[in-house]
C-alpha cells in the first residue's frame, strides 16, 4: 500500500474523531436542556390532568414535550428557546435549574398554582427576552439579578404575592418596553431609575402597597417624563400621597392610560394637564383632589374614560366635558359639586356609563339625556334632584342600572320604563313618587328597589314573572291587599322588604305566601314588620330557607304559638316578632339558634318560663322578652351571653332572685330593665362589675337589704 493510501485513512480517523467530539459536546448542551427541564418537572407537586405526561416518555425527544419550543438550527443540535405552560392545573415551585437553559428567549408560566420564590438563577438566561410568570401564588422578592438579562423585553409578575422593594437595577436591562407588576404586595418607592428605560412603554404597578411619603419620593414621575414611548402608566391602589406633582403635565405626548385611582393624593389636579393630548383614560377617582375639575380636561378629545369620583372637587360640572364626544365612561360621582345636570350631556352619545351620584346636584333631569341609546347604567342617586322622572328614558334600551333614588323626584313611574327589558337594577328609592305598579314585567329585572315612596295599591303578580329577582324592597310606601302566593315563583329571591306598607294576611289563603317562600331556598332576609298581617301564624314559616338571617314580623297583629320547630332556621342572626299578639311559651327549639344575635319577643302574651338553656345562645347582643306574662325565675345561665349589650325583661312575673351570673357580663353598655316583675332578695354587690353599664331599671319589684 501507498503513503496516500495511509495519509486518507489518518485523515479520516482525524475527521471522525473531530466531529464525535463535536457531537459530543453539542449532545451534551442538548442533554443539559433535558436535564434542566426534568429538574423543573420533579418539583412540581401536583399534576391532575397529566399535563407533564409527555415529560416522561423517553421515545420522545424533549423539543416535542408540552410547552417546550427549540430551535432548528441546521447542523446542530436544537436548544431550547422558549418554555409555555399557560393555564395548566400545576403546582410546585420552579426550578433553579431553568438557568441552565442558555438560549431560552421566552419563559412563561402563568395561570398556574405555582408558588415559591422566583429562582435567582433566572438571571443567567443572558437570552431571555419575554418573562412571563403572572397570575401564580408567587412569594419572595424580585431577584435582582434579573438585570443580568440583558435581552429582556417584557416582564409580567402580575397578581401574585410578590413583595419587598422593585429592584432599581432593572433599568440596566435597557431594552425593557414592558413591566407589569400588578397585584403584588411591593412595598417602597417607585425607582427613579425607570426614567432610562428610553423604550418604556407599558409601566403597571398597580394594587401594591409602593408609597411617596415625601417630595422627593415623587421624583420617579419626572424621571418618567424621559420616557418618550410611554403609553400606560397603572399606580392606582397604592399609598402614594401628597401633591401631584406639575412633571404629570410633562409625560409622552404618546399617554394613553394615567391611573393614580384609590391613593392619598390631595390638592388640584396641575394645571397644563391638558398637554396629555393622546390620553383615553384618566383615573384619578377615591383621593383627596380638591379644588374646581379643570375645564381643560374637556380638551381630551380622544378620552374613553375619565373617572374622578370619590373626591373632594368643588364647583359646577365643567360645560367643556360636552365636548367629551369620544367618552364612553363618565365618573363624577361623590364630589362636593353644585348645579344642575348640563343637558348637553345628552351629545355624547358615546356614553355607556354616566355615574353623577352623591355630588349635590339640584334641578331637573333633563330629557336629553335620553340621546344616550348606549347608555348601560346611569346613576343619578343621592342629589337634590326634583321633578318627574323624563319619560324619553324609554330610549335607553340598552339600560342595565337605573339608579335615582334619595333625591326629590315626584309624580307617577313612567310606565314606559317597564319597556325597558335589559333592566337588571332599577333604584327609586326615597323619593315622593306616586301612583301604583305598572301591570307589566320586567323580564331581566334582579334588583328592584322603590321603598319610602307614596306608592299604593296591591304589589302586582306581574311583579313576580321576572324570575331573576334576588332583591325586592318595597318598604314604606302605602302598598295593601294580600301578598300573592306567586312570589314563591322567585326562585332567586334573597332580601324580601315589605315593612311599613298596609299588606294584610287574614286567613290560612293570604298567609300562604309564606308557604310559596319556602321555594325560595336562598331566601337570607324577610321583613314584613308594621303592616296588618293577622291570624295564626303559620306553621310552614319554619319550612323557610336554612339560609334566612333576618325575620321581622313585628308591629303586626299576628297571633298563635311560636312553633317548636322555629330551630329549623339554623342561620338566623336576627328573629323579631315583637309587638304582636302571640301567645303560649318560648319554646325550646329557639336553643337551637346558635347565631342568633337580637331576639324580640316584647309585647306579647307569651306566658311560662324562659327556655333554661337560653345561655345556650352565646352570641346575643339584645335580648328583649318584656311586656309579656312570663313567669318563673331569670335562668342565671344568661351569664353564658358574654356579647350581651341590653336586657329587657321588665313587665312580666319574673320572681326570685336575680342571679348574680348576669353582673358578670361586663358586655353591658346599653341597659338592663328587669323593672314591673316580682323580684326578691339582696342585690349582688357584684352589680359593681357592670362598669360600660348606661342605665339600670329594678323599680316596682321586691326587692329588700
Amino acid at each position: 500500500m501507498d503513503l496516500t493510501f495511509w495519509l486518507r485513512i489518518y485523515a479520516s480517523f482525524l475527521l471522525m474523531i473531530f466531529f464525535s467530539r463535536n457531537l459530543v459536546i453539542s449532545s451534551t448542551h442538548s442533554s443539559s436542556d433535558a436535564v434542566a427541564l426534568l429538574s423543573f418537572k420533579s418539583l412540581i407537586t401536583y399534576d391532575p390532568d397529566g399535563a407533564l405526561a409527555s415529560w416522561r416518555n423517553n421515545s420522545l425527544h424533549f423539543c416535542n414535550w408540552l410547552g417546550v419550543t427549540c430551535n432548528n438550527q441546521s447542523g446542530n443540535e436544537p436548544r431550547v428557546i422558549a418554555l409555555e405552560l399557560i393555564g395548566i392545573d400545576l403546582a410546585g415551585s420552579i426550578s433553579p435549574s431553568l438557568g441552565n437553559l442558555t438560549f431560552l428567549q421566552k419563559l412563561q408560566i402563568s395561570e398556574t398554582q405555582i408558588y415559591g420564590s422566583i429562582p435567582h438563577e433566572l438571571g443567567y438566561l443572558s437570552n431571555l427576552e419575554f418573562l412571563i410568570l403572572n397570575n401564580n401564588s408567587l412569594t419572595g422578592e424580585i431577584p435582582h439579578t434579573l438585570s443580568q438579562c440583558s435581552h429582556l423585553q417584557l416582564i409580567k409578575l402580575e397578581f401574585n404575592m410578590l413583595h419587598g422593594e422593585i429592584p432599581s437595577n432593572l433599568s440596566l436591562c435597557t431594552m425593557l418596553n414592558f413591566i407589569d407588576f400588578n397585584s403584588n404586595n411591593l412595598t417602597g418607592i417607585i425607582p427613579t431609575s425607570f426614567g432610562a428605560l428610553k423604550y418604556l412603554e407599558v409601566l403597571m404597578l398597580h394594587s401594591n402597597k409602593l408609597v411617596a411619603m415625601e417630595e422627593g419620593d415623587w421624583n420617579f414621575l419626572t424621571s418618567l417624563t424621559n420616557c418618550s414611548n410611554l403609553h400606560f402608566l397603572g399606580l392606582g391602589m397604592n399609598s402614594l400621597t401628597g401633591q401631584l406633582p406639575i412633571s404629570v403635565t410633562n409625560l409622552s405626548v404618546h399617554l394613553k392610560y394615567l391611573d393614580m385611582s384609590e391613593n392619598q393624593i390631595y390638592g388640584g389636579i396641575p394645571f397644563g394637564i391638558e398637554k396629555l393630548v393622546n390620553l383615553q383614560v384618566l383615573s384619578l377617582g377615591i383621593n383627596h383632589f380638591s379644588g374646581v375639575i379643570p375645564p381643560s380636561i374637556g380638551e381630551f378629545l380622544r378620552l374613553n374614560i375619565l373617572y374622578i369620583e370619590n373626591n373632594k372637587f368643588s364647583g359646577a360640572i365643567p360645560p367643556s366635558f360636552c365636548n367629551l364626544t369620544s367618552l364612553s365612561e363618565l365618573y363624577i360621582g361623590i364630589n362636593n359639586l353644585e348645579g344642575g345636570i348640563l343637558p348637553c350631556l345628552g351629545n355624547l352619545t358615546y356614553l355607556t356609563v354616566l355615574d353623577l351620584s352623591k355630588i349635590n346636584l339640584i334641578g331637573e333631569i333633563p330629557s336629553s339625556l335620553g340621546h344616550l341609546l348606549k347608555l348601560n347604567k346611569l346613576y343619578l342617586s343621592f342629589n337634590n334632584l326634583y321633578g318627574n322622572i323624563p319619560p324619553s328614558l324609554r330610549n335607553l334600551r340598552f339600560l342595565v342600572v337605573l339608579e335615582l333614588g334619595y333625591n326629590k323626584l315626584g309624580g307617577f313611574i313612567p310606565e314606559s320604563l317597564w319597556n325597558l327589558t335589559c333592566l337588571i337594577d332599577l333604584g327609586i328609592e326615597n323619593n315622593s313618587l306616586i301612583g301604583i305598579l305598572p301591570m307589566k314585567t320586567l323580564p331581566s329585572l334582579k334588583h328592584l328597589r322603590l321603598s319610602y315612596n307614596n306608592l299604593h295599591g296591591p304589589i302586582t303578580t306581574f311583579l313576580f314573572n321576572s324570575s331573576g329577582i334576588e332583591l325586592l324592597q318595597l318598604s314604606k310606601n302605602l302598598f295593601d291587599g294580600p301578598i300573592h302566593s306567586n312570589i314563591g315563583n322567585l326562585k332567586n329571591l334573597s332580601i324580601v322588604l315589605f315593612a311599613g306598607n298596609f299588606l294584610q294576611a287574614r286567613d290560612l289563603k293570604e298567609w300562604s305566601f309564606i308557604t310559596a317562600l319556602t321555594n325560595c331556598t336562598n331566601l337570607k332576609i324577610l321583613e314584613l314588620f308594621s303592616n296588618e298581617l293577622e291570624g295564626i301564624l303559620p306553621q310552614s314559616i319554619v319550612n323557610l330557607s336554612t339560609t334566612l338571617s333576618y325575620l321581622e314580623l313585628s308591629w303586626n297583629k299576628i297571633s298563635g304559638n311560636i312553633p317548636i320547630e322555629i330551630g329549623n332556621l339554623i342561620c338566623l342572626n336576627l328573629l323579631n316578632l315583637g309587638n304582636n299578639n302571640l301567645s303560649g311559651t318560648i319554646p325550646m327549639g329557639i336553643e337551637k339558634l346558635n347565631s342568633l344575635q337580637g331576639l324580640y319577643l316584647h309585647g306579647n302574651r307569651l306566658s311560662g318560663e324562659i327556655p333554661h338553656n337560653i345561655g345556650n345562645l352565646s352570641l346575643l347582643n339584645n335580648l328583649f322578652l318584656d311586656h309579656n306574662d312570663l313567669s318563673g325565675h331569670i335562668p342565671s345561665n344568661l351569664g353564658s351571653c358574654k356579647q350581651l349589650t341590653q336586657l329587657g325583661l321588665q313587665f312580666n312575673k319574673f320572681m326570685g332572685t336575680i342571679p348574680k351570673e348576669i353582673f358578670s357580663i361586663t358586655s353591658l353598655s346599653i341597659g338592663i330593665d328587669l323593672s314591673n316583675n316580682l323580684l326578691t332578695g339582696l342585690l349582688s354587690i357584684d352589680v359593681g362589675f357592670l362598669v360600660n353599664l348606661e342605665f339600670i331599671v329594678l323599680s316596682n319589684n321586691k326587692l329588700s337589704g
